[in-house]
C-alpha cells in the first residue's frame, strides 16, 4: 500500500480510537466503542501482515500512536504552564512511537517465521508487551502505568469483562486484540482473492491466499481460542450473577460517604487563618451532612490541606473535633514528616472520637509528581546544562507537579482498615490502576475498597473517566465495591461487577452516601495472580526461541521471505 492510501488509514484509526477509549472528541462510550477498538487493533495487524522493514516499524509506531493518543490530550488541560503540558504530551508521544515500532518488528518476525501460528502468536506478542510495562512499572516506580489499554474499550458492554476475574484486565486486552487479529487475516483474504480489490490497495505481487490446509489450521485455531475466551466470558458471567444475588441480600454492608467539597484551599483566602477556618468549616459541614443521612463512615479526598504533618497539627484537630461532633468514622491523608529525612503520603483511620485506629502510605509515587527519580543526576545535568548556555547555576524545582520540599517516601507494605465487623483497605490516586495492590489487599481480608484521589491538575472529565474504567476491571477482578472519591472531579460507586453504581455531578460540590455491600468471595485472580500474564510472556518467549532456532541453526530449513501476507 501506497503511503496517501496509509494516511487515510490511519485518519480512520485516529477516528475509531477516539470512539473506542474515553476522549476529548467522544466522551461518553456506548456500545459501539467495543467494536470500534476491534477494528483500531485490526488495522495494527494488518501492518504487520502486509509491510515489512522500515516501512512496517514506522507504520507501526505510527498506527499505536493513531490509537492511544486521542486518550492522553487531557494533558492539554493539565493546570500547568502550556509549554510543560507540551512536553508531557510531546514525552507521551515518543513512547507510544517508539513502543509501536518494537510491537511491529516483533510481529513481522512472527508473521515471517512462524506462519501457521501467528493468528494466535501476535496477540500474544501485543499483550506481553502491554503486560510486561505494567509489571516494570508496578515494581520500579519509574513510569506511570498507562491508564489506556485495549480491554478499556470493553467497559462499554459489561459482559465482556467478566473473564477478567479469572485472567485480570490482561484476558480482557486479549480478548479484543484476537478478534482484532482474527479480522486482519480474514479481511486480508477477501482482498487477496479479489484482483481488482488487491490492485486497488497496492499488494505485493508476492502475496498470496493461504492454501486450503493453512485455512483448516486457521479456523480450527481460531475456534479454539474463541471457545477457550467464551468458556471464561461463561464462567465470569455466571460468577457476576452469584455475586449480585448476594450482594443484594446486603446481611454485611456499610453506609458510606465520599465527600466531593471541590474546594479550592491553595488558591482562597490570602489569610493563612482565613483559609484554615473556610477549609474546616466545608469538611465540619460534609460530615453532618453524612450524619444526617446515617453514613457508617466518611471517605475524603486527597489533598484536604496543602501543609503537612506535624506542622498543620491546628488543622488536623479542627478536623478530628468536627467527626467527636457527629460521632462517625473517617478515613482522611495528610503529608506526615516523620522525620528531616522522610515525608510519607499517610493515611488515617479515624473513630468516632477522632482518634487514630490504622494507618497506611501511599505505596506508589508518581515520579516527578511526588519524588524524583535520580535527583542527583538530575540536578548535575540540569546545573550543566544552565552552564552551557552561560545562565547562573540555579537550582529551579525539578517537580512540575507538586513541588514537594522532600521526595516523597513510599510505604512498604499492604493495610488494613478496621471499623467494629468490617474490614476494607484503600488505594490513593494512582494505585487504583495496580491490580497487584488490590489482590494483596483481598487476600488481606478486605471486603470493600475506597479509593480518595485529587483532581487539582485535569479540570476536564477525561481523565477521571479513564480512571473509572479502572475501577470497573479492579472491581470485576476483586469482586469488592469501589468507592472513588477527588476533590475536583466526582464522586463514585462501582459494584462487584463493574458497572457503575452511582456519581456525583462533575466539579460540584457533594457528598454521596451508598450502602456499600460487605464481600468475602476470592476469585481466581485473587488468589493464583496474574497466570494469564505470564503465561502470555511465556508463550512468547518459546515462539522467539523456535524463530531463532530456525534462524541459526537450522538454514536449510528456513522458509523463503516471500508472502509474508500468507501469515496466519
Amino acid at each position: 500500500m501506497n503511503f496517501r492510501l496509509w494516511g487515510s488509514v490511519l485518519a480512520m484509526q485516529w477516528f475509531l480510537a477516539s470512539k473506542a477509549f474515553p476522549s476529548g472528541l467522544f466522551p461518553v462510550p456506548d456500545q459501539f466503542s467495543v467494536g470500534a477498538g476491534i477494528l483500531v487493533f485490526m488495522f495494527f495487524f494488518w501492518i504487520a501482515h502486509n509491510e515489512q522493514g522500515w516501512r512496517a516499524w514506522l507504520l507501526g509506531g505510527l498506527s499505536l500512536l493513531c490509537t492511544f493518543l486521542p486518550a492522553t490530550t487531557y494533558f492539554f488541560s493539565i493546570r500547568l504552564p502550556f509549554q510543560q503540558s507540551i512536553y508531557f504530551f510531546l514525552a507521551i508521544a515518543a513512547f507510544l512511537f517508539f513502543t509501536g515500532a518494537l510491537i511491529m518488528f516483533t510481529l513481522v518476525a512472527a508473521a515471517r517465521h512462524l506462519r501457521g501460528v501467528s493468528l494466535l502468536l501476535m496477540p500474544l506478542l501485543f499483550e506481553s508487551f502491554q503486560f510486561l510495562i505494567v509489571v516494570f512499572s508496578t515494581h520500579s516506580g519509574l513510569i506511570p502505568p498507562p491508564t489506556v489499554s485495549p480491554g478499556s474499550t470493553l467497559t462499554a458492554f459489561p459482559p465482556l469483562m467478566q473473564l477478567a476475574s479469572f485472567t485480570g484486565v490482561f484476558g480482557a486486552d486479549f480478548l479484543v486484540l484476537f478478534l482484532a487479529s482474527l479480522l486482519a487475516v480474514a479481511a486480508q483474504e477477501i482482498v487477496l482473492l479479489q484482483p481488482g480489490l488487491r490492485r486497488r490497495l497496492g499488494l505485493k505481487p508476492e502475496l498470496q491466499p493461504l492454501t486450503p490446509h493453512a485455512q483448516r489450521m486457521a479456523r480450527n485455531l481460531a475456534l479454539t481460542v474463541l471457545l477457550g475466551l467464551g468458556t471464561l466470558v461463561l464462567a465470569g458471567n455466571l460468577e457476576a450473577a452469584k455475586i449480585g444475588n448476594a450482594q443484594s441480600n446486603r446481611s454485611r454492608s456499610l453506609a458510606v460517604a465520599l465527600v466531593q467539597p471541590n474546594l479550592d484551599i491553595p488558591r482562597g483566602l490570602s489569610d493563612p487563618k482565613a483559609r484554615e477556618t473556610l477549609a474546616l468549616e466545608n469538611y465540619r459541614e460534609a460530615i453532618r451532612a453524612a450524619a444526617r443521612q446515617h453514613a457508617d463512615l466518611v471517605v475524603f479526598p486527597e489533598n484536604i490541606w496543602p501543609e503537612s504533618l506535624p506542622r498543620a497539627e491546628h488543622f488536623w484537630e479542627g478536623l478530628r473535633g468536627a467527626l467527636r461532633e457527629s460521632k462517625i468514622f473517617a478515613i482522611a491523608g495528610m503529608m506526615t514528616q516523620t522525620d528531616g529525612e522522610h515525608l510519607h503520603n499517610r493515611w488515617y483511620l479515624l473513630d468516632r472520637e477522632g482518634e487514630i485506629r490504622g494507618t497506611y502510605a501511599k505505596r506508589y509515587l508518581i515520579p516527578f509528581g511526588e519524588y524524583i527519580p535520580y535527583r542527583t543526576f538530575l540536578g548535575e545535568l540540569r546545573e550543566a546544562f544552565n552552564g552551557l548556555r552561560g545562565r547562573p547555576r540555579e537550582h529551579p524545582e525539578l517537580s512540575p507537579v507538586t513541588k514537594p520540599n522532600m521526595d516523597v517516601t513510599p510505604g512498604t507494605q499492604e493495610s488494613l482498615f478496621v471499623q467494629d465487623q468490617s474490614r476494607y483497605f484503600i488505594k490513593i490516586c494512582d494505585e487504583l490502576q495496580f491490580s497487584q495492590y488490590f489482590r494483596e489487599g483481598v487476600r488481606l481480608g478486605g471486603e470493600a475498597v475506597f479509593s480518595p484521589s485529587t483532581g487539582e491538575w485535569f479540570p476536564t472529565p477525561l481523565y477521571f473517566r479513564q480512571f473509572l474504567a479502572q475501577a470497573c476491571f479492579r472491581a470485576v477482578e476483586t469482586r469488592r465495591w469501589i468507592g472513588r472519591t477527588a476533590n475536583y472531579a466526582n464522586a463514585y460507586f462501582v459494584n462487584a461487577q463493574g458497572r457503575l453504581e452511582c456519581s456525583t455531578p462533575f466539579n460540584s460540590p457533594a457528598v454521596l452516601v451508598y450502602d456499600v455491600p460487605l464481600l468475602t468471595y476470592q476469585t481466581f485472580y485473587v488468589r493464583f495472580g496474574n497466570l494469564f500474564g505470564w503465561s502470555c510472556v511465556l508463550l512468547s518467549l518459546g515462539a522467539f526461541t523456535r524463530i531463532a532456532v530456525q534462524k541459526f541453526f537450522e538454514p536449510e530449513k528456513k522458509t523463503p521471505p516471500s508472502a509474508p501476507g500468507g501469515a496466519l
